[in-house]
């Protein structure tokens, strides 16, 4: 892999050939100004071409013309089979990822960049990492390709050229990526005790970035006056938007628990009006609006509607009852807003219908919920006589639900929707499944080798694909056609699933030498974007990374071929 330093924040994956037009003169015979004009091409392992609608740049590699001032060209970028453009850098950065590009020649030179990448390889990735530990990648795209980046630090850690001091127990950093991953902006949250973003959204009608996570004392999430707690307090919840552009912070809302609790913030997700969907864990009270939800002490979980505009609360409900151990991972919504929820129980659980046994040590659940009041449409409980979780759920644009299981292998079967799913191992498996809108079984694919493999993310991609990300510990682990092998304690692996049946057409993984998670999937278009942490040396997409202290976070996009 040849490096380049040109204007490249997080490096080149490949080298660049030059090719040069002649050099036109600098002042034509009328008297107008010519500005120089550059285009540098990047391919990666794969191919491409950028071309203009004036001035006779056509090429993979690095052409230069020069055009009157105040000229406006076109820019438009091609690949081959094989190939995908990823998106625009340098001057034509905020066309993003669209395929042509328009720019008027201004009075200085005009740098274009353009990045490809061979489809499955890495088309860019990001380090942040430091001396100590930087965990919880989340990631989210938007409709422009750019993606959103939040990493909990525990010491101080450097993201691109930037590093971010280490405040107090551990601090985050919320960034924007262009579309080719270079850095848009950066922001750092910090404070007393524990900065943490649970989950991460963009507002499908203004693109706006919205988090959800937790806080400690005098938190400063970006505006005049810090987020505090309350006395004998050390930990809260937070939700704050941020301006897509400029990553300036638009109203944030802290969400008093009491503090006996220490569960965590879960899963957040965007209604089609805007609205926000949030859920997470709590032990005795939480203050979402102006009656508090209790407990009497026992865990159970919180989902809410908060308005778009301030975070206040719509509707909120109490789930799980007296005894249930309900455990909310994940949350969303369809395109009518309804919600849908993922997690486990460990006792008689209540959501609003009939209560619900495990049949083991704890079953997952996935349910779906009214948009207007919360109200529980369906629920359907998953499991064997072992203990199962249901670590993600997403809904497609037809309603079906695709929801992510790992399940006890040695404690027999499970059922998925009356259906007997079994393993080949004697730990725990991953399960992809979908139901109907109408919580009827569509298709259940197993994912899981000899050892302990697990699903944490899903993603639906722009062509109805699935993506599914996890870890396994299995020497290898068997998706579909590709077989992956691990390479230390725990791996990553990322698969796409056929809408309709599930069955598996491409796999890869993440090797390490370490213990290596695979955290969140986001993606625009083709491109897919993984959040992930290893602790020492991983190998993914054909680059390789190594840690710069106890584990490090990583952000890659894979660009993946059609269907």
């Amino acid at each position: 892999m040849t490096m380049s330093a040109r204007i490249f924040i997080f490096g080149s994956l490949a080298a660049s050939a030059a090719c040069q037009f002649g050099p036109p003169s600098d002042v034509p015979p009328d008297g107008s100004i010519a500005r120089p004009i550059t285009v540098a091409v990047e391919v990666g392992t794969g191919g491409g071409r950028v071309t203009s609608s004036v001035g006779g740049i056509d090429c993979g590699a690095v052409c230069a013309t020069s055009l009157d001032e105040g000229t406006e060209v076109t820019f438009t970028a091609g690949a081959p089979a094989g190939s995908s453009f990823v998106g625009w850098r340098g001057d034509a950065a905020a066309c993003g990822a669209a395929a042509t590009c328009t720019r008027s020649v201004g009075a200085t030179a005009l740098t274009v960049g353009a990045r490809f990448a061979a489809d499955h390889t890495a088309a860019w990735l990001a380090h942040i990492g430091g001396v100590d530990r930087e965990l919880g990648v989340r990631v989210v795209s938007d409709g422009t390709g750019a993606t959103f980046v939040a990493v909990t630090h525990w010491g101080p850690a450097s993201f691109a050229d930037l590093t971010f001091p280490h405040v107090a127990a551990s601090e985050l950093v919320l960034a924007r990526l262009s579309p080719a991953g270079d850095l848009l902006w950066s922001r750092a949250i910090a404070g007393g005790g524990v900065q943490d973003a649970a989950d991460l959204a963009v507002d499908p009608i203004t693109g706006e970035l919205i988090v959800f996570g937790s806080y400690g004392a005098a938190t400063e999430l970006g505006g005049p006056t810090p987020l505090s707690l309350p006395s004998g307090d050390t930990k809260d919840y937070f939700l704050a938007r941020y301006a897509a552009a400029t990553g300036a912070l638009i109203w944030q809302r802290g969400i008093h628990v009491s503090d006996v609790d220490d569960t965590d913030p879960a899963g957040l997700a965007v209604a089609p009006n805007g609205d926000l969907l949030i859920a997470g864990g709590f032990n005795t009270s939480i203050e979402l609006g102006p009656t508090p939800l209790t407990t009497g002490g026992d865990t159970q979980a919180f989902l809410a509607r908060l308005a778009a505009d301030d975070g206040q609360v719509v509707w909120q409900q109490r789930l799980g009852g007296f005894g249930s151990g309900l455990v909310v991972t994940d949350v969303a919504t369809d395109r009518f807003g309804e919600v849908y929820l993922a997690g486990s129980f460990l006792g008689p659980c209540q959501l609003g219908g009939a209560t619900m046994n495990p049949t083991g040590g704890s079953d997952a659940v996935v349910a779906r919920l009214a948009a207007v009041d919360g109200r529980l449409i369906w629920q359907r409980p998953i499991g064997g006589r072992g203990a199962d979780l249901a670590s993600a759920v997403a809904v497609d644009v037809n309603g079906n639900v695709i929801v992510a299981v790992s399940y006890t292998v040695d404690a027999g079967v499970v059922d998925f929707a009356g259906q007997p799913v079994p393993g080949a191992g004697t730990g725990v498996e991953a399960l992809i499944g979908s139901l109907t809108q109408i919580n009827g079984f569509r298709w259940a694919t197993r994912l899981g080798g000899s050892g302990a493999d697990r699903a944490y993310a899903l993603e639906i991609l722009d062509d109805g694909t699935l993506a599914a990300a996890g870890a396994f510990t299995s020497p290898t682990l068997a998706i579909g056609d590709d077989t992956l092998t691990n390479g230390g304690l725990s791996d990553l692996y990322v698969a796409r699933l056929a809408p309709d049946t599930g069955v598996p057409s491409w796999a890869a993984g993440g090797r390490g030498t370490g213990d290596d998670l695979m955290t969140s999937l986001a993606s625009v278009r083709n491109l897919l974007v993984i959040g992930a942490q290893f602790q020492t040396q991983l190998a993914v997409g054909g680059a390789v990374v190594t840690s710069r202290g106890a584990s490090d976070a990583l952000v890659v996009a894979i660009p993946l071929a059609p269907p």
